[in-house]
């Protein structure tokens, strides 16, 4: 009996340890900047600017997720909450992520996740970001929090 209780214990310890656990995924999108040299990043989550010798930009879109396995993650991925909105407005590329704005249940509780943007532009690019410019991409890399 008491070996029962200690095998009982001993799984819910190892239940709550794993709900815990972050799971991760990395997406990547492709932004065709049709000539553009200035890109608007209206990004819900970190964001680390890194110029490159391309014509066109690259977004990396690391997701750590708390308390969920990940087959979640993957539904939430293809439900769209990690997508990347591209407009094209006066002679600027904006990206958006307006479904990351969104408050999210999983099993009663509001997801905990982290996302981190590493957006690589071409070296004559202009940044702008939450009204600031970080001007030329001419630094190696800018980080934005």
């Amino acid at each position: 009996m008491k070996r029962a209780v200690i095998m009982i214990f001993a799984m819910c310890i190892m239940g709550m340890v794993s709900a815990q656990q972050a799971v991760e995924k990395t997406l990547i999108k492709p932004v065709n900047l049709k000539g553009n040299v200035n890109i608007e990043l209206a990004l819900n989550g970190k964001i680390d600017v890194k110029k490159w010798r391309n014509e066109y930009a690259q977004v990396e879109i690391g997701i750590k997720a708390y308390g969920i396995n990940s087959t979640v993650l993957k539904s939430l991925v293809a439900a769209g909450r990690y997508n990347i909105e591209i407009d094209y407005v006066d002679e600027k590329v904006v990206l958006r992520t307006p479904a990351l704005a969104k408050e999210i249940n999983v099993r009663g509780k509001v997801l905990k996740d982290e996302v981190l943007f590493t957006i690589y532009v071409p070296e004559v690019s202009f940044i702008e970001t939450g009204g600031d410019d970080l001007g030329s991409a001419d630094a190696n890399s800018k980080t934005i929090n």
